[in-house]
């Protein structure tokens, strides 16, 4: 009983001497010094509360300015957070920052609810129309020979509901291995019915094709099995063939035009799932500071450092692999070291199109420019399914051009700065740019006397290509 009673006049001394001190907002030299004081009386988890609710006001600060700009023209985030905080004792601080996070639980709650109602809305629309299109189905899938003597997939529609239709039309057929469970080839086709014509229930509508000729050339065993096949063809499995088709737009007589949706019901589904997640995990906030962690990175840095990750875990995974290497010669002053799946050729001067790639105003490597030696180097090895243009590719550029520098460390910085530019990884020799969907560049300059190379390669894979930047690291240089 002692013992209880002692502790609890060591928690109100705690509480007296912690309410009597008081943290200044005149000044940011005076909220340190006054932080400072207050903080001698505060264990660490209390200093921890308190660097918690300091980010939680500057976080209702920043909110503030938003939301009403013209009231707080003029202000920095932190003054006005200073003003939030100014004249307040460490326990006052402690209950407005946990006031601000219940409040914010409850408007994350009732945002939810409505992101939520707007996409069980969206959900419903859009079944509605799938629901129409899919109406008109698939009734026939074979492989034909086709005009020319190639294999072709035909697919027959049928219209099996009420709809009667007429006027515009399209229809998608998806191609996929059913072994490898990717998407390998593809179609959309339509057209336009005469006003006159109605197609109705248990109608034929319409047969979409498309030629194998070019999956064939992508795969060595479909086009082995092919040439042995009696055509038609009806049990596409045995060839490892899924067709999916469907009507993506549909018009009726009455003039009414069915399109498929952006989204279908698997992404709803989805989404919806994941915000009654987030939801579900709101609720049993109870708004106070300990169910925050403090953290060195802002969000904006966590996104920065996803990459870093995913860098990390690729590096890792092929942490030992080698892969067998080749010693080219490209000239006098360069040996390239490639591996050994990848072709190099030099291209002709004329008839190879267009090319300017420009690291500075005096540095131009132009497809026009006499000087420009040219390589082509490609993945060479064969994957089932995967084209060229899906392969590791690209050209090795050699310009001779004297009193002429560039500093690589200079553009990093600044496509580093760029909104326009992703660059996942650099060092002094190259560096790695994110493009569109999952396609990436890695792109290496450095110069051998008067000489100049540049070295791109595209990849459809991150990790392809980073393994390439980890292994060309040191691609200058004679033998």
């Amino acid at each position: 009983m002692k013992s209880k009673i002692n502790i609890s006049v060591i928690a109100l001394l705690m509480i007296f001497i912690s309410c009597g001190k008081k943290i200044s907002g005149d000044s940011p030299e005076a909220f340190k010094t006054s932080r400072l004081v207050v903080e001698k009386d505060l264990d660490q988890t209390q200093k921890d509360n308190l660097e918690k609710a300091f980010r939680v006001v500057l976080l209702e600060a920043m909110k503030l300015k938003w939301d009403n700009p013209k009231k707080y023209k003029g202000k920095s985030f932190e003054q006005i957070s200073l003003q939030i905080i100014d004249n307040k004792t460490y326990n006052q601080i402690i209950s407005l920052a946990e006031s601000l996070l219940k409040e914010e639980n409850e408007n994350n709650l009732k945002e939810l609810e409505e992101e939520l109602t707007r996409l069980q809305k969206e959900r419903k629309a859009a079944s509605e129309i799938i629901s129409k299109l899919e109406t008109v189905t698939p009734t026939k899938i074979q492989i034909t020979e086709g005009p020319w003597g190639d294999p072709q997939i035909k697919v027959t529609f049928t219209n099996t509901g009420d709809l009667q239709l007429t006027g515009a039309f399209s229809f998608v057929i998806d191609i996929y291995s059913i072994a490898k469970n990717i998407r390998i080839d593809g179609t959309k086709q339509g057209g336009n019915f005469k006003d006159d014509v109605s197609k109705q229930k248990g109608d034929y509508f319409t047969t979409i094709t498309r030629s194998l000729s070019g999956l064939i050339e992508r795969s060595k065993r479909l086009n082995t099995q092919l040439k042995k096949a009696k055509y038609p063809i009806e049990n596409l499995t045995s060839y490892d063939l899924d067709i999916r088709a469907k009507a993506i737009k549909l018009t009726t007589t009455e003039g009414i035009t069915y399109e498929y949706p952006e989204q279908d019901i698997a992404h709803y589904d989805t989404e919806i799932g994941l915000l009654n997640q987030k939801k579900e995990r709101i609720k049993l906030l109870t708004g106070t500071l300990e169910e925050l962690e403090l953290t060195d990175l802002t969000s904006e840095d966590k996104e920065k450092n996803t990459h870093a990750i995913d860098l990390e875990s690729i590096r890792t995974k092929n942490t030992g692999i080698s892969q067998k290497e080749q010693s080219i010669k490209i000239d006098e002053q360069l040996h390239l070291i490639l591996p050994k799946t990848y072709a190099i050729r030099k291209l002709p001067k004329k008839g190879f199109g267009t090319y300017i790639l420009a690291l500075s105003d005096s540095l131009i490597f132009d497809s026009k420019d006499k000087k420009l030696i040219q390589y082509q180097i490609q993945d060479t090895i064969y994957k089932e399914y995967v084209s060229d243009s899906d392969k590791a590719n690209g050209k090795l550029n050699i310009l001779k051009k004297e009193n002429v520098s560039y500093d690589i460390k200079a553009i990093i910085n600044e496509m580093k700065e760029s909104s326009y530019v992703d660059i996942i990884d650099a060092d002094e020799s190259g560096y790695i740019i994110r493009k569109f969907s999952n396609a990436f560049e890695l792109h290496r300059y450095f110069k051998i006397e008067n000489t100049h190379y540049y070295y791109t390669l595209n990849f459809s894979n991150l990790e392809d290509c980073v393994i390439e930047f980890d292994r060309s690291k040191h691609i200058s240089g004679k033998e």
